[in-house]
């Protein structure tokens, strides 16, 4: 049996999309706020998300400060020490899939679901409507 770690997750971008070059591979990376209500207690998670590939360069305009989105990924919670020597953690989204929730300034009206990752059987980078 096949193993499997997936998260979907529906927040707002805290600040624009990035996009990176990690040897040779475009990387789009932005930061996702995820509010929860329990209660009378709210709760905000952070989640740093990856989009790897040439996926990330056809929609990086598109993923700015406020924008809405539904995220659906691999999860991985990462330690790590800040340069003043506090511990913290992160988690983080190797995002396969996302779809624009509205609700985000000028992404108010859209919904563009993104396909999976090419090579895959349902995919071909053509479909992607960006």
């Amino acid at each position: 049996m096949p193993n499997l770690a997936q998260i979907t997750i529906a927040g707002h971008l805290g600040r624009d999309a990035e996009l990176k070059d990690v040897k040779g591979t475009p990387v789009l990376e932005w930061s996702m706020a995820v509010t929860t209500k329990g209660g009378r207690e709210e709760t905000t998670n952070w989640y740093r998300c990856a989009l790897w590939g040439t996926r990330g360069e056809k929609v990086a305009q598109y993923l700015t400060k406020g924008t809405a989105l539904i995220v659906t990924g691999g999860l991985v919670a990462r330690d790590y020490t800040t340069k003043d020597g506090k511990e913290g953690y992160s988690l983080d989204v190797r995002v396969n899939e996302f779809t624009f929730a509205g609700g985000g300034g000028a992404q108010q009206d859209q919904s563009a679901p993104i396909p999976a990752p090419a090579g895959s059987p349902t995919a071909d980078e053509d479909d992607i409507p960006f």
